[in-house]
């Protein structure tokens, strides 16, 4: 009978008024996490959330793709673009035990473009400082684009026919390039040089006067694989205006690379894309400066 009543009385406090005084709780609201779709600019576009996940998903396709190559060929031809947008990668590269099994010793390292501002190498210094110096590649196989030869742009494409000479016909041309593009959009090579002359390096006066040396398109369109990083909200307007060219049918918009046969591959995270929406409190500002666009 106690059983009952104790039994009564809990259900009838289960089951009882809330009282009026008694504070409702609300609903959680969850935060909008952040958006983007990968923009159409031509080729693959590889996009991750976070700057980390873009390098990440890009050094693991090079480190394949060396590795196939090493298989195939019995070396890698490898062109980098020495900028700062690249330099945090090859760090990675370096020191992350993914890679460290990675073939240096069969790689062959070359530049897309040097430029030389009061004399002084730009480029180089980071391939020297990086690569050159801590990865174990023998010097003889890293190639600099020398500023100070009487045509810089000559010497590199003697040297370019003279190691890509040795491999079977058709398969004579670059393995992969690595590069990174600018708020401005601009790539590290002759973008400009759209001459179908079959030159392999060029020179020419950049911005301030300076002089460059750097690849061709036409070498650039012949390799393999060209890797392009694009991450970051600074480059957003420059992928912008990428996708709004191609919508357009305005063909290879711009600097855009393009590939011959080969395979062109975009590494993007979410702040890095045209549509980009932030997640949180940020979200509607997004969104209406989106609409307002």
């Amino acid at each position: 009978m106690c059983s009952e009543g104790l039994a009564g009385r809990a259900r009838g406090a289960d089951n009882g008024p809330v009282p009026d005084d008694e504070p409702r709780q609300e609903p959680i609201q969850l935060a909008p996490k952040a958006t983007a779709r990968p923009p159409r600019i031509g080729g693959e576009v590889v996009l991750r959330p976070e700057v980390d996940g873009a390098i990440d998903a890009m050094l693991a396709d090079v480190y394949l793709h060396a590795s196939n190559c090493v298989r195939a060929f019995g070396d890698f031809h490898v062109a980098i673009g020495a900028t700062p947008g690249v330099e945090t990668a090859l760090v990675r590269l370096l020191y992350d035990l993914n890679y460290r099994d990675f073939p240096w010793g069969r790689t062959r390292l070359w530049m897309t473009e040097e430029s030389a501002p009061g004399g002084q190498c730009a480029g180089w210094p980071v391939l020297e400082g990086t690569v050159v110096a801590q990865s174990g590649i023998p010097a003889e196989q890293a190639h600099r684009i020398d500023m100070g030869a009487a045509d810089p742009a000559a010497a590199y494409s003697r040297l370019l026919r003279e190691h890509l000479g040795w491999r079977p016909k058709g398969h004579d041309r670059l393995d992969l390039v690595l590069a990174a593009i600018d708020a401005q959009g601009n790539l590290p090579w002759a973008t400009q040089h759209v001459a179908e002359d079959g030159a392999l390096c060029v020179s020419w006066t950049g911005p301030g006067g300076v002089g460059r040396t750097g690849l061709t398109p036409f070498v650039v369109s012949a390799c393999r694989c060209v890797c392009v990083l694009a991450v970051g909200g600074a480059v957003r307007g420059a992928m912008a205006s990428l996708e709004n060219a191609n919508r357009c049918g305005q063909g290879e918009p711009g600097n855009a690379p393009r590939t011959d046969g080969g395979e062109l591959r975009w590494y993007m995270d979410y702040e890095a894309c045209p549509s980009y929406r932030a997640g949180g409190a940020a979200d509607k500002q997004a969104g209406t400066q989106e609409r307002g666009g």
